[in-house]
């Protein structure tokens, strides 16, 4: 039988992201990275598969830039020009 993932499951990936990379603008990380630093240990569903969504999300949006290093792992990062603009949305939450 399929697993079948919560629907709000990568919104509070989404937002967990955003709340850290407002405190640490200057933190860049790769996926393992994300999921391991980035993340709270007590929220429920932090499956690979919604974290990889959730940046892809906040990479679409431009809030959180994706580049690709020598080894062709990528590594997440901030947009600095757009830090006010989610912490006025973490604000809000």
């Amino acid at each position: 039988m399929a697993e079948t993932r919560r629907p709000d499951s990568q919104e509070a990936v989404i937002l967990e992201i955003v709340r850290y990379i407002v405190a640490h603008p200057e933190a860049k990380d790769t996926i393992e990275g994300v999921m391991r630093w980035w993340l709270p240990e007590g929220l429920p569903e932090r499956r690979r598969e919604d974290v990889e969504a959730g940046l892809a999300v906040l990479v679409a949006r431009g809030f959180i830039v994706e580049r690709v290093i020598a080894t062709a792992r990528k590594i997440y990062c901030a947009n600095k020009e757009r830090i006010a603009e989610m912490s006025a949305a973490v604000d809000h939450e």
